[in-house]
């Protein structure tokens, strides 16, 4: 079993030796030009598209400050979008995880509560 393996394991080195050297006969030198051509320019464009984020992100730093916190989401709705009514107790809506079950046409909020 252990031979066949290292047989496999040479004949795919083999071929993977082979179609390098087929590559190398049928690429042209223009072949290579075009292809650090668009290397390049991939390169080039994908740089100013991160600097330019990294800058907007810089800005809005500037402008608002550091973040202390995650921003607070005030939910007031009694009805979700489908018409169930929701109960939502407030001890909620600052844990980490909960459970939503529908009971009785009522989608009710409750604490998760995870195993260690």
């Amino acid at each position: 079993m252990r031979l066949f393996r290292k047989l496999i394991l040479v004949l795919l080195w083999l071929l993977f030796v082979a179609m390098w050297y087929r590559v190398y006969r049928i690429t042209t030198l223009g072949d290579v030009k075009d292809a650090v051509t668009y290397l390049t320019a991939i390169t080039a464009t994908y740089g100013v598209l991160v600097t330019v984020w990294v800058l907007h992100n810089i800005a809005i730093y500037k402008r608002k400050g550091p973040r202390k916190s995650a921003p607070l989401l005030t939910f007031s709705a009694i009805h979700d979008h489908l018409g169930s009514y929701i109960v939502a107790p407030e001890n909620v809506r600052h844990k980490q995880a909960i459970t939503v079950t529908v009971a009785d046409g009522q989608k009710v909020f409750s604490e998760t509560v995870t195993p260690r």
